[in-house]
């Protein structure tokens, strides 16, 4: 099949599981990195330049430009490559537990460098449900596994329409690193969202 998720033994990133699949663009940056070090550096450069005065264009046309989750990670491979490299070890491990250690140390390696991640791994609308529910009630990544569906954009866009300030809280204790809190508050919002809405026939 095409694209970056799926693959299979022999066959690139796959069968490394969820840290894999949720970087498969970056892991296999490394391995361009890695056989053309000085070619990859220029290339990323001028992609993060790109980026920059994308985002920048943006901010003057006054549109909300998704962050590009593939971006921020470049900017903290060229600017700790040596971290980066360990991480990125962790990342393909089959061990759940090391690929979330690789996770953490990417958080802490941004934070370090000032560089701000997008997406889940920046605070995006990723959690775990009690239970490990889908959002089509089955149960998918085991016991409170993680969530990739639940960022719903209709049901976002209609928590923030009915709770601003609530769905205001959620980003704020994002920022500050408090995810916890931040997706315990999603979580509540959600099922209020869901409790208002007419049963359909």
């Amino acid at each position: 099949g095409r694209g970056g998720f799926r693959g299979g033994p022999g066959g690139g990133m796959g069968g490394i599981g969820f840290g894999g699949m949720m970087f498969s663009r970056t892991l296999r940056e490394g391995e361009i990195q890695a056989k053309f070090p000085k070619e990859y550096e220029a290339a990323a450069k001028q992609m993060i330049e790109a980026e920059a005065k994308l985002r920048e264009l943006a901010r003057k046309a006054k549109v909300e430009l998704p962050a590009d989750i593939n971006s921020s990670y470049r900017e903290l491979r060229l600017k700790d490559p040596a971290g980066f490299a360990e991480i990125e070890k962790l990342l393909k491990s089959q061990d759940r537990d090391e690929r979330r250690q690789g996770m953490e140390k990417m958080r802490a390696l941004a934070e370090k460098n000032g560089i701000k991640l997008a997406g889940p791994m920046g605070g995006g609308m990723m959690f775990r449900r009690p239970g490990g529910e889908g959002r089509d009630g089955g149960s998918r990544g085991g016991e409170g596994g993680p969530r990739m569906r639940d960022n719903n954009p209709a049901r976002i866009r209609l928590i923030r329409e009915k709770f601003p300030e609530e769905f205001k809280k959620v980003n704020e204790l994002r920022q500050a690193g408090k995810r916890q809190e931040a997706d315990e508050l999603l979580r509540d919002l959600m099922r209020r969202v869901s409790n208002q809405r007419p049963p359909r026939d």
